[in-house]
C-alpha cells in the first residue's frame, strides 16, 4: 500500500517536457522505466507505473490493452496494476485485453485474477496466421488518452529493464489504435493466413493519420506506422519505408536504440536481409554521423552479434551494447535488459517504436510506431540516449562476451 501511495502522489509531478498547462492533464508525455540501482534512475521523464496507474485509475467508460503477455511476480508493481483493472472493472469500465496466443502459459496466472465481470481477455495467435507474434504494447483510456511502447505489461517492464513509451492525449489517435486493436481482437478468432489477410487489409480506417496527414499537438507533428504489412488496410502507413526515408532524410546525426537489430533474415535466422543496412550505410557515406545501442540480449542464441556484421567498421557508424548489471533483491538475483525501442534524428524527428530492427518485425509481427517531428522531445530523448551512450554498461561488440546473466534464456523480454 506504501508504494500505491507513493505512486498516488507521484501523479501530481508532472515533467517540464509535458506540453499542457500545470491545471490540466498532461496531454503528451514521455514515459521511462528506470532500472533501480542504476543511473536510468537520474531521469526525469515520468515513470511507467505512475503514469499506467494514473491512466487506469482515471478510466471511466473504457480501457483497451494489447501486449505480447502479462507477467507478474509476488509484490510487485504489476500486482497494483491488477488490482487497478480489477477496480475500474468494479466500478463498470469495460475492459479489453488482447494478448499473444504463444505466451497464454506465461500470462495466465495474471489473466486468473482479473474480474470475469467487464473484462474480456483473448489470445491472438499471429503464429498460427504468419510465424509472428502479437508485439504492440499499448493502451487506450475512455477513446482518447493512449499508451505506445517498448514496455511489456509484466513486471520487469514496470520496475527493472530499461524501457521508452508516450502518452498522448488525442481522441484521433487513440480511435486509430483502436481501428487497429479491433482487426486483431477479430483476427483472434481466425485461424488462416489468406482469412485474416483479407479481414485486416478489408477495414480501412476511417479518418487515418499517416505520414501525409499527421495530427498536431502544440510544437509537434504526430502520426502512427503500423507492421505487419500484411495484416494492415492500404490507407495506413506501413512503419518499414517510414523508417527507410526518415533515414534517407538525414542531415546530421542519427542516434538509434533498440533492444535486437539484425540483418539476418527471421528471428535468429542466417540469410542476410539488407534494407535497413543499406539505408544507414547510405546515409554514414554522406556523411552522417550514426551512433547504434544495442542490448546485449543480442549475445544470447546462435546468431549472436552477426547480425551487426553488415554496418559494422562502417566509417560514420559506432556500435555500442548495452548490458544492465543483474539486480540482487529480496527475492534473488535475476537479468534486466535494456529494452527501449527508439531512434532520433538530427535535432527534430523521433520514432518510438514497439519493434525490434528485424525482418520478422516488419512483415510478420504485429507492431506499432509513432513519428514525432519535434525538437522538444527530440531534445529531451537526446538526454536518455547520451546517458546510455556513456555509462559503464554500454560497450563496443569486440568488449563484450556472452554474459552469465543469461541463464533463463531472454526471459520474454522480447
Amino acid at each position: 500500500m506504501l508504494k500505491l501511495f507513493h505512486s498516488i502522489v507521484a501523479l501530481f509531478f508532472l515533467t517540464a517536457f509535458q506540453l499542457a498547462n500545470a491545471d490540466t492533464a498532461p496531454t503528451f508525455q514521455l514515459v521511462e522505466t528506470t532500472p533501480v540501482k542504476t543511473i536510468y534512475q537520474n531521469s526525469t521523464l515520468s515513470n511507467t507505473e505512475t503514469v499506467w496507474l494514473n491512466m487506469v485509475n482515471e478510466a471511466q467508460r473504457s480501457i483497451v490493452i494489447g501486449s505480447f503477455f502479462f507477467a507478474s511476480a509476488p509484490n510487485s508493481s504489476m500486482e497494483y496494476f491488477v488490482q487497478a483493472l480489477n477496480a475500474a472493472a468494479e466500478r463498470g469500465v469495460q475492459v479489453q485485453i488482447l494478448l499473444d496466443q504463444s505466451m497464454q502459459a506465461q500470462s495466465a496466472p495474471v489473466v486468473a485474477e482479473l474480474n470475469k465481470k467487464n473484462i474480456g481477455v483473448r489470445y491472438v495467435n499471429f503464429k498460427q496466421l504468419d510465424n509472428g507474434v502479437m508485439h504492440a504494447k499499448y493502451m487506450i483510456i475512455d477513446g482518447h488518452d493512449s499508451f505506445v511502447g517498448s514496455q511489456n505489461f509484466g513486471w520487469k517492464a514496470i520496475s527493472q529493464n530499461h524501457e521508452l513509451g508516450i502518452r498522448i492525449d488525442n481522441v484521433q489517435l487513440a480511435n486509430n489504435l483502436l481501428q487497429l486493436f479491433n482487426i486483431d481482437w477479430q483476427l483472434s478468432q481466425l485461424n488462416n493466413f489468406s482469412a485474416a489477410r483479407d479481414w485486416a487489409r478489408a477495414h480501412d480506417f476511417t479518418n487515418p493519420i499517416t505520414h501525409e496527414n499527421p495530427i498536431q499537438m502544440g510544437t509537434a507533428s504526430i502520426y502512427p506506422a503500423y507492421s505487419p504489412k500484411d495484416f494492415i488496410p492500404d490507407n495506413v502507413d506501413w512503419d518499414l519505408p517510414q523508417l527507410l526515408d526518415l533515414i534517407d532524410g538525414a542531415k546530421q546525426q542519427i542516434l538509434i536504440q533498440v533492444y535486437q537489430y539484425s540483418d539476418l533474415s527471421g528471428y535468429q535466422g542466417r540469410n542476410r536481409w539488407q534494407p535497413i543496412d543499406k539505408t544507414l550505410i547510405d546515409a554514414a557515406k554522406r556523411g552522417v554521423k550514426i551512433k547504434l545501442l544495442v542490448s546485449d540480449a543480442m549475445l544470447n542464441g546462435k546468431a549472436g552479434l552477426r547480425g551487426l556484421q553488415g554496418i559494422q567498421n562502417i566509417p560514420n557508424i559506432e556500435i555500442r551494447v548495452s548490458s544492465i548489471p543483474v539486480y540482487q533483491g529480496k527475492h534473488g538475483a535475476y537479468p534486466r535488459v535494456d529494452h527501449a525501442k527508439y531512434m532520433l534524428i538530427d535535432n527534430n524527428i523521433t520514432w518510438i517504436s514497439t519493434s525490434n530492427w528485424q525482418k520478422n518485425y516488419f512483415y510478420k509481427t504485429r507492431g506499432i510506431s509513432l513519428v514525432i517531428h519535434d525538437s522538444a522531445t527530440n531534445a529531451a530523448l537526446q538526454k536518455i540516449f547520451w546517458q546510455a551512450w556513456q555509462s559503464p554498461y554500454a560497450k563496443t561488440p569486440a568488449q563484450m562476451q556472452a554474459p552469465s546473466k543469461w541463464f533463463g534464456g531472454l526471459f520474454n523480454d522480447d
